[in-house]
């Protein structure tokens, strides 16, 4: 663990102001064009909405996956770029949030889909997908959260034992009720083995089922049991691709 902080260890550097601003800006673009698109053409909005939250949901967690697998198989030659993949973390409760509106969208999805197969039962009601969604999701976010403090804690506690002045709130809070090297090291070992292994096993059932419900499913007629293991993987193949662009 000393070997593995003093490799990953880095000061932060500050954010500069005007891409700070520059990323609201384009946020607030964005929002305005979706509620444009609503208005203009719902149904066409509502699919571009679904692809970004597609893409770069599984992004995110791909890459957060990455690092799962970095730990499990005990790997020692990347600490810095398992950082990177932990930090994609930070964008999961985001794109646990961003689904939520996708409740709005699934009449739009779904109803031309029950119109040309009306065979379909209740499991494609488009409330049941939402609900199923919203555990299989938020479940996938709180594991993936539990795994990067894990793996944060002890080496957030030993920079600032070591006079490291990190950003207050949040190494405050990662650090909170610190117990000392060796008990934190051993803890963050244990959580991080236990939830590593579950966010390996929890990724390809979440993920299958999301390309199965918000992917498969648009299609009245046509279906496979290979989707979803083609879905996740490629996630996985994204967030690798954002590591190497990162």
């Amino acid at each position: 663990m000393q070997e593995g902080w003093e490799k990953s260890r880095a000061v932060p550097l500050p954010i500069p102001a005007g891409l700070i601003w520059a990323s609201l800006g384009l946020l607030g673009v964005g929002g305005v064009a979706f509620l444009a698109g609503l208005l203009v053409d719902a149904a066409r909005a509502w699919q571009i909405y679904l692809v970004n939250f597609l893409f770069w949901s599984g992004l995110a967690q791909g890459g957060v996956v990455f690092a799962a697998g970095y730990h499990v198989v005990g790997a020692r030659w990347g600490p810095p770029i398992r950082r990177l993949a932990e930090g994609m973390a930070a964008f999961l409760p985001v794109s646990f949030l961003l689904f939520l509106p996708l409740y709005f969208g699934l009449d739009d999805f779904f109803g031309r889909v029950r119109e040309l197969n009306p065979q379909r039962g209740g499991w494609f009601d488009p409330r049941f997908i939402f609900v199923r969604g919203s555990l299989g999701l938020g479940s996938m976010t709180v594991l993936s959260l539990l795994f990067v403090h894990y793996s944060l804690r002890p080496e957030v506690g030993m920079a600032l034992e070591r006079g490291h002045r990190g950003r207050r709130w949040l190494h405050g809070w990662l650090a909170e009720e610190w117990q000392g090297e060796g008990v934190e090291i051993q803890r963050g070992q244990r959580g991080m083995d236990v939830l590593a292994a579950g966010v390996l096993l929890a990724y390809p059932i979440t993920y299958s089922f999301m390309a199965f419900d918000l992917i498969m499913a648009l299609d009245p007629v046509w279906y496979s049991s290979l989707f979803g293991g083609y879905f996740f993987v490629s996630t996985f193949y994204l967030g690798l691709a954002g590591l190497a662009v990162v």
